[in-house]
């Protein structure tokens, strides 16, 4: 599986980033980083997660 970013999600991203590198650098790298290992992470085991009743 290939992952595509549409632009509102980069633009998110972004966002973020930037908003918590003006309180602490280190820690919107982190964020960011957890963000990408997630996506990886679904990217590598798609049906992984626990189903859940809607509602």
């Amino acid at each position: 599986m290939k992952v595509r970013y549409r632009e509102l999600a980069l633009s998110d991203l972004d966002n973020i980033f930037r908003y918590l590198d003006e309180r602490s650098p280190a820690s919107a790298r982190n964020v960011i980083d957890a963000i990408h290992v997630a996506v990886g992470d679904i990217v590598q085991n798609p049906l992984g997660a626990r189903r859940r009743a809607r509602g």
